[in-house]
């Protein structure tokens, strides 16, 4: 169904065409939108206001013998649709109202009253849509529960203080949304951290809770879940501590000095301006660099299962692995430093560091896998809409 809102009437006026052609196909609304424009630069256009004054009949003739029609029929259901067409005669109304007079004159324009019409009509569209939407509630149905929520934003957005719209719009997110709790469990034979559990379990459900789907972290008294999702650790690796020490070393020649060239009798040479020729001398120089090398990695591994809770079947299982690398290079120069090529020089002055600990490791390996555990989630919601 059309709109006259004034934003999508800008967007049509910068479209290709004029205002004569969408007269002619019939796009009534598109002609007065592109004459009013015309008109507001050149108020004496007469071509123009010849278009818009048969657009305009045209348009309000086809919309109030549709919305003649629609109460013929006695249908609850048509009063959205009378509401709408009423909208659109008053805003059609609003813009050409924003011409001069004496081009008011011109097409003979007569201003309407509607609000009576748009109140009656907007009042009988929201008793249709609360009524429906009461009724979708009561069928104990996720889809019909969603299908009452956009009836009863329609309600919110027409009469705002409509009876009990904000506690009824609450019960139907409520019933239509999907119920996700996320647990963790140790399928490993080793002892999950205190500490890593609940790294994992401070992942923000923030941004997963849409498309009808809320997760939670911890069960919330009440509520009835659809869906679990249990993060299974199976295995927990640290590496060994790992030092790796290298050597070598870089050369270069540098200018030292020069010599002077000498003829064929012995005597120094001379060039054409009558100086003295100097050939310079060069040398090798040459740096030791010792590079050490400290790692030490940290894997967890596990997998996402999801599970229907109503059944506990299983649904899908997803691998999902987070691995953690502590690494640190720090090298001394012995020699001459003049010799270092640029790469070479890029660990001087680190220095050694204390190795974390395991536990650290682990801990800091939960940061990882929280943030994967909600990459995995948020790429395989699709599985809990139904």
């Amino acid at each position: 169904m059309k709109r006259l809102l004034f934003a999508l009437s800008i967007v049509i006026l910068t479209a290709c065409g004029s205002s004569k052609k969408a007269l002619q196909n019939g796009r009534f609304d598109e002609a007065i939108q592109r004459s009013v424009k015309s008109l507001l630069k050149n108020p004496e256009k007469e071509k123009e206001i010849n278009i818009l004054s048969q657009a305009y009949v045209k348009a309000e003739q086809i919309d109030l013998e549709r919305i003649q029609f629609l109460k013929a029929g006695s249908e609850e259901s048509a009063w959205e649709e009378i509401f709408n067409r009423y909208n659109d005669l008053q805003s059609r109304q609003t813009l050409v109202s924003s011409l001069p007079h004496t081009t008011l004159q011109a097409i003979q324009f007569s201003p309407k009253d509607f609000s009576r019409d748009l109140f009656a009509a907007k009042k009988r569209a929201s008793d249709f849509l609360y009524q429906r939407a009461l009724a979708e509630l009561s069928a104990g149905n996720r889809y019909k529960a969603r299908d009452a929520f956009y009836d009863l934003q329609k309600v919110k957005r027409y009469s705002p203080d409509y009876k009990d719209v904000d506690r009824r719009l609450d019960e139907a997110a409520y019933k239509g949304t999907n119920q996700v709790l996320f647990k963790i469990r140790n399928g490993a034979n080793v002892i999950i951290p205190r500490e890593l559990e609940a790294e994992v379990l401070k992942i923000s459900m923030k941004d997963l809770n849409v498309d009808w789907l809320n997760y939670d972290t911890k069960a919330i008294a009440g509520t009835t879940y659809d869906y679990y999702i249990i993060l299974t650790i199976k295995s927990i690796f640290v590496s060994p501590e790992q030092v790796k020490e290298t050597e070598f070393t870089d050369e270069k020649e540098i200018q030292d000095g020069f010599k002077y060239q000498l003829d064929k009798k012995g005597n120094v040479a001379k060039d054409s301006a009558g100086n003295d020729i100097k050939l310079p001398i060069y040398k090798k120089i040459t740096c030791k660099v010792i590079e050490t090398r400290q790692w030490k990695t940290s894997l967890i591994g596990g997998s996402l299962d999801y599970l229907d809770a109503r059944s506990n079947q299983l649904i899908k299982t997803v691998p999902i692995s987070a691995e953690m690398v502590f690494e640190n290079r720090a090298a001394t120069a012995v020699g001459d430093k003049e010799a270092l090529k640029q790469e070479s020089r890029k660990w001087l002055g680190n220095r050694i560091v204390p190795f974390p600990t395991n536990e650290q490791m682990v801990f800091d390996g939960g940061a990882v896998l929280k943030d994967k555990v909600k990459e995995t989630l948020w790429n395989n919601r699709k599985w809990l809409k139904e």
